[in-house]
């Protein structure tokens, strides 16, 4: 199977329980490639090996199953970090983003502590 053909069964696959189907499948064939997306892009006909095929399904098969993508390839990007994650971590998501940005725009103490809850 071709890379663009995996990411438009996964795509589908992935419509009705993901609310970014299209991202979740490149996110989860790059892990499963070892590769960045742009890759994905300047490779699309790139035939998959039959075991780069069953890994890939097998992540999909998580996914669709409903498991963060996070968690699946254990590591979240958040802000300009690439954080590790496993599943006892807290995934940081649009709130921790905003709790961010507010924090960056006050001028605090540099003792200061902040908790986000």
């Amino acid at each position: 199977m071709r890379i663009s053909e995996f990411i438009t069964r996964a795509t589908k696959a992935l419509s009705s329980t993901s609310s970014t189907p299209r991202l979740d499948s490149e996110l989860l064939l790059c892990h499963a490639l070892k590769k960045e997306r742009a890759w994905l892009f300047t490779w699309p006909e790139y035939s998959l090996t039959v075991v780069e095929e069953k890994q890939a399904g097998e992540l999909l098969a998580r996914r669709c199953a409903g498991e963060p993508v996070a968690y699946i390839i254990k590591q979240k990007y958040f802000w300009s970090l690439s954080l590790k994650v496993n599943r006892s971590t807290l995934i940081p998501g649009p709130d921790t983003e905003r709790v961010v940005e507010l924090a960056l725009d006050v001028s605090v103490p540099a003792t200061a502590r902040v908790l986000d809850l």
